[in-house]
């Protein structure tokens, strides 16, 4: 019997590299993450929404926040548990934005997630990278990450929605590596 329901279920994939001056590199995770109940939020909001004015960009998964202490992994996270301000996140490669997050209060700062860092390597998987060079958020043990969507129930002023988690041991930044974080989300 043939059917012809389609199955979407989104997995995600994150690996935290530390790379020091002379290029030498440790994996330090490389493991999977939870897809929260703001990933279905933001589908179900894109596919149900019928005016074609409205950009794709708030469906779109923009923002890239760390935290300095883990929480259980569960769908129904919508925001990370300590996420850290935009003092942590010095540095000229990144881009900080403050935002609303579905289930916070008050603004929250984040990584504005650079397109030329943005790889699509099939049509159904899109890769995040996102480095913290010597000179960002040392001094801090990250334990938690997470991605957000823009705007996908298109409010004035805009709410994001935790997208995919993931709590680990805490990793000391330092001044003396770099951090990588390249997150794969595969539909």
């Amino acid at each position: 019997m043939t059917t012809f329901k389609e199955q979407l279920e989104p997995i995600g994939h994150l690996e935290i590299i530390k790379v020091f001056p002379d290029n030498t590199r440790e994996i330090l995770l490389d493991d999977h993450n939870i897809i929260t109940k703001g990933m279905g939020i933001t589908l179900v909001s894109m596919f149900a929404h019928d005016d074609s004015s409205d950009s794709f960009e708030n469906f779109a998964i923009p923002y890239f926040q760390l935290g300095s202490t883990a929480t259980t992994m569960v769908s129904s996270l919508e925001k990370l548990a300590d996420p850290l301000d935009g003092s942590s996140y010095v540095s000229t490669d990144l881009t900080i934005s403050s935002i609303l997050i579905q289930g916070a209060t008050g603004a929250q700062d984040v990584v504005a997630l650079n397109p030329a860092y943005m790889l699509r390597s099939a049509h159904n998987k899109i890769t995040y990278s996102v480095t913290l060079d010597e000179s960002t958020a040392n001094g801090v043990d990250i334990a938690e990450v997470g991605l957000f969507s823009k705007n996908p129930y298109i409010k004035d002023p805009p709410v994001s929605f935790l997208c995919a988690y993931r709590s680990f041991t805490a990793i000391p930044k330092r001044d003396s590596y770099t951090l990588i974080f390249n997150w794969t989300i595969e539909f």
